[in-house]
């Protein structure tokens, strides 16, 4: 299972994405037993994450916490709760 993550903004100062890419670098390394990650910053102002699973779940998750860790850094606020009843 693969994954792309990509956060691109020209608005948001040098600042946030040094927080924002510290954030991102934390949460693949509390998943590195399940994932395996990595970042890059594109051309543009931005972040770049890659992650690969073996399981469907893992990957989930991971994700889960990369959005959850972006919109703290850039709003405060959780990830939102995409669950359907």
């Amino acid at each position: 299972y693969v994954a792309s993550f990509y956060l691109v903004n020209d608005a948001i100062g040098a600042g946030i994405w040094k927080e924002l890419e510290e954030a991102m670098a934390e949460v693949l390394e509390e998943q590195s037993d399940r994932v395996l990650g990595g970042m890059s910053q594109p051309s543009v102002p931005g972040l770049a994450v890659k992650v690969v699973a073996r399981t469907a779940p893992d990957l989930n998750a991971t994700l889960e916490a990369l959005w959850g860790a972006a919109r703290q850094a850039l709003w405060k606020l959780p990830a939102p709760s995409l669950r359907r009843y």
